[in-house]
């Protein structure tokens, strides 16, 4: 019989973390380098560090490679509500996580990204297993109720009226679900007021990470890249993050600087095709240079520091990893004043009223013919630069606040 105090003993001794990992829900058919998609970015990043923390498996939803030493794939074929591949995907995704809970046993199922599909599914999981679950929310790009969300989609976005009914009422499912969740990672102030607005979660739940990481060694390592750009922009094509307004922009730029150029690295998504038409009707073509998705992050740095500026006419930012690479490949920045972009502190930053078209090109003006004020600019930015977080810190926090949390002690 083992004596008592040795039971007591074993009972305290502390236990690796076990977590289940799910991949940031992302399909395109093409190739996406997560520099230029900064949810993928953020879940490399994190995943690849808290593996030497805890015992990880990944279950892969993406097209990016596994960074976990054990993972599952899930194949997503299509993300609309409409098609049967959806329902297929979150079928195979809850048996996955199911058999994972019973054979595993997790003690965090992480949603990497707060999405409804995963996060749903976690959810149902749940019931066969004790585990706790913890997302992280960048930012809302839709209304408030699932009126203003169909209209967004339908009237914005240009969906029909069934896939923006059905797309509303899944989005808002996704954030009633929050309510559930044991831990939620906002990024800013701004990420959390946005929470707050959407539900009532609240507490120790909601944990700041109060930004994100960047790999200012890495950047710095990188050497320019010429390639006779003006400018850069790094976001997905799509209206809300600025990829329609740079072509105005860019039109106006033009009027003055009549060379000027500009290259846009981004994930292409539904928008692309029709941004694309406007490019060509515009006759941008010769002056705005689409250079794909899939560069490794070493070229997009290196593009980044052959510019001479970093334009981002961004709607909406949860943190903002481009604009913060920027700063430390040390380009002069033009942006819309946005929350949290108005909150970084680097003096080489030009912020225009948002939406003011022909005040963010004539800034863009001005600096092109500026030499000096961009070396004082570029300079403010590099020294800036050793105030980030590395991504090992934010790794840290989140597993400590996951840490906490756990009902068994848990070793470092």
């Amino acid at each position: 019989m083992v004596p008592r105090d040795q039971r007591q003993e074993t009972s305290t001794r502390c236990r690796r973390m076990k977590v289940v990992w799910i991949s940031a829900y992302w399909k395109s058919g093409v190739k996406v380098s997560p520099s230029a998609a900064g949810g993928l970015k953020v879940n490399q990043e994190i995943l690849g560090r808290l593996q030497r923390l805890a015992d990880v498996i990944e279950i892969q939803s993406s097209d990016l490679p596994s960074l976990a030493d054990s993972h599952r794939e899930v194949e997503v074929k299509y993300a609309s509500p409409l098609r049967f591949w959806y329902l297929v995907f979150e079928l195979r995704l809850l048996f996955t996580l199911v058999q994972l809970t019973l054979s595993f046993r997790p003690h965090w199922v992480f949603v990497s990204k707060f999405e409804g599909p995963p996060l749903r599914v976690a959810l149902l999981a749940r019931l066969f297993g004790k585990y706790r679950i913890a997302t992280s929310f960048y930012h809302w790009s839709y209304g408030f109720s699932v009126k203003e969300t169909y209209g967004k989609l339908r009237y914005e976005l240009g969906r029909g009226r069934v896939g923006s009914a059905l797309a509303a009422i899944e989005e808002h499912l996704g954030v009633w679900s929050l309510r559930f969740v044991d831990v939620v990672y906002c990024l800013t102030d701004f990420s959390k007021s946005q929470l707050n607005h959407l539900t009532s979660i609240s507490g120790d739940r909601v944990v700041m990470t109060h930004g994100l990481g960047v790999d200012v060694d890495v950047i710095r390592s990188c050497l320019p890249r010429e390639a006779g750009l003006d400018a850069i922009m790094i976001g997905r094509i799509s209206r809300e993050k600025g990829a329609f307004d740079l072509i105005e922009i860019w039109e106006k730029v033009v009027r003055e600087v009549p060379s000027a150029k500009v290259g846009v690295i981004g994930a292409k998504t539904s928008e692309f095709d029709q941004w694309a038409a406007q490019l060509k009707t515009s006759q941008m073509e010769g002056n705005i240079t689409y250079l794909g998705t899939g560069l490794p992050q070493e070229d997009v740095y290196g593009l980044t520091k052959g510019a001479k500026l970093f334009v981002f006419p961004t709607h909406i930012e949860g943190w903002g990893i481009a604009f913060a690479e920027a700063i430390c490949c040390g380009l002069p920045i033009v942006s819309y004043d946005i929350s949290p972009l108005n909150t970084f502190g680097a003096e080489g930053i030009e912020f225009v009223p948002y939406l003011d078209k022909a005040e963010f090109a004539g800034r863009i003006i001005e600096l092109l013919n500026d030499v000096s004020k961009r070396k004082e600019m570029s300079e403010s930015n590099l020294k800036y630069a050793d105030r980030f977080k590395t991504w090992q810190e934010v790794t840290e926090l989140v597993f400590a606040a996951m840490r906490e949390r756990t009902p068994v002690p848990i070793c470092r």
